[in-house]
């Protein structure tokens, strides 16, 4: 048996969840309220339900919704690109060469993942465009490195290819080198497991643009293995270290 005290709190309860849901499918009959739930479970029940009616009756989102609906692949991208520009592109039109945008330097990260020193900062040029979208070229000659990015225009996609060997990097050889296939490897690890890459200017602080979360295809992901192959290419650096002492 509930004590009066009890049996209003589900009351009040059931009113909040009934209150937030506002689509008739969404609301919540009474009767699924149990008299066994626990604190916690009330306590999410009770977040959840302020939450969706903040959002949905007052209006104010949360950041995690603004994530989810703001700067989806591309948005950022094309405030750096032009209307004018991005209208030829998809049209096919030639655009001359000192009129292509110039593009912010831009730095790769996974959400949630500490930014990567090589991929930061890197300098973006427009290598390339066709009917389809642009394709960038973020590189740095002093980190030695160079990765393409595609902005499929056609599709509203940002699309990379991180599945390149190590030997893009330009291993000259040096201890520093090997560091650096080895913190390339460990953000693509990081990638590979879900990881959602997000494309920063790095002057403004701005999010260019992000993916949807890496699901893979044609491919089995193995992090263990991917941590083994990173301590290798760290133990090399080391051993550079030792000869060139």
């Amino acid at each position: 048996m509930c004590t009066k005290q009890e049996r209003f709190g589900q009351e009040f309860i059931w009113h909040l969840v009934t209150k937030a849901c506002c689509k008739k499918e969404e609301t919540v009959a009474q009767s699924t309220i149990s008299d066994n739930w626990s604190l916690q479970d009330i306590s999410s029940l009770l977040t959840e339900g302020f939450e969706r009616y903040i959002e949905r009756v007052i209006g104010v989102k949360s950041s995690q919704t603004l994530y989810q609906e703001h700067l989806y692949e591309l948005h950022g991208f094309k405030v750096f690109l032009g209307t004018d520009f991005i209208e030829k592109v998809l049209k096919n039109e030639d655009v001359e060469g000192n009129k292509c945008p110039i593009m912010p330097r831009i730095s790769l990260k996974i959400r949630g993942q500490k930014q990567s020193d090589i991929l930061d900062a890197l300098k973006c040029e427009i290598e390339n465009f066709d009917e389809k979208g642009v394709i960038l070229k973020a590189f740095d000659t002093d980190k030695k490195i160079s990765l393409p990015l595609f902005l499929n225009l056609r599709e509203e996609r940002l699309q990379s290819d991180f599945f390149s060997e190590a030997g893009f990097l330009g291993d000259d050889g040096t201890p520093e080198a090997m560091d650096r296939v080895a913190e390339f490897f460990e953000f693509r690890k990081h990638y590979l497991c879900n990881g959602i890459l997000e494309v920063w200017a790095s002057d403004y602080n701005i999010l260019l643009g992000r993916c949807d979360a890496f699901v893979p295809v044609n491919c089995f992901v193995q992090p263990e293995k991917a941590d083994e192959q990173i301590n290798n290419f760290r133990e090399e650096a080391n051993k550079r270290r030792i000869s060139a002492a």
